[in-house]
């Protein structure tokens, strides 16, 4: 299964990850520390990937040039970090 996942930096102070996951898409706010901020949903069957990014921004008013696309790997570092954070936490 092919899942796509997305992250962005926003004003190089804090990250955004989108998920298409099941039914919705999840969002979720990171500090530039991987501390969570907010997290959200959208209904998949009103919007497309892309289409759901620009309603998060919308909705957290934010405007799509103050964020930047991570790469491939910038995304899977992210989670990497998150990951490593709240397992430490929990523990």
């Amino acid at each position: 299964m092919n899942i796509k996942h997305k992250a962005y930096i926003i004003n190089n102070s804090a990250y955004l990850y989108l998920l298409d996951f099941e039914d919705n898409y999840d969002y979720t706010f990171y500090t530039d520390n991987y501390l969570v901020m907010d997290t959200g949903r959208i209904a998949k069957e009103q919007y497309s990937f892309d289409e759901a990014l620009s309603e998060v921004l919308k909705k957290h008013y934010l405007k799509p040039e103050n964020i930047v696309a991570l790469s491939a790997e910038g995304t899977q570092e992210l989670i990497n970090h998150v990951d490593d954070y709240e397992l430490v936490n929990i523990l």
